[in-house]
């Protein structure tokens, strides 16, 4: 595999994910570690750097960040509140 820094810097101005983890759990910065791509690996750990500093684009493009998704157990924990709030059906109780 050629180590080719040009490549990665078209793909991550391009807006490639580079946080996401691979099936192992690895990073782009820690695979190209890994393969001993070190120029590339510092490369996206700036930017990785450089991303988590600056305002996402919900709070400058909306003026304020997404709602962060409920886990399973809090929503299941609503709809269970939300059935025992209400009143059983004539003749059903």
């Amino acid at each position: 595999m050629k180590d080719d820094l040009a490549a990665v810097k078209r793909q991550v101005e391009a807006g490639a994910e580079i946080r996401w983890r691979n099936p192992r759990g690895l990073t782009a910065a820690e695979f190209a570690v890994k393969l001993g791509h070190i120029e590339i690996a510092n490369f996206l750990l700036t930017e990785e750097k450089a991303r988590a500093s600056a305002p996402s684009r919900a709070v400058a493009d909306k003026g304020a960040p997404k709602a962060a998704k409920k886990s399973e157990p809090a929503r299941a924990q609503r709809r269970d509140e939300g059935e025992a709030r209400v009143a059983p059906a004539p003749g059903t109780a």
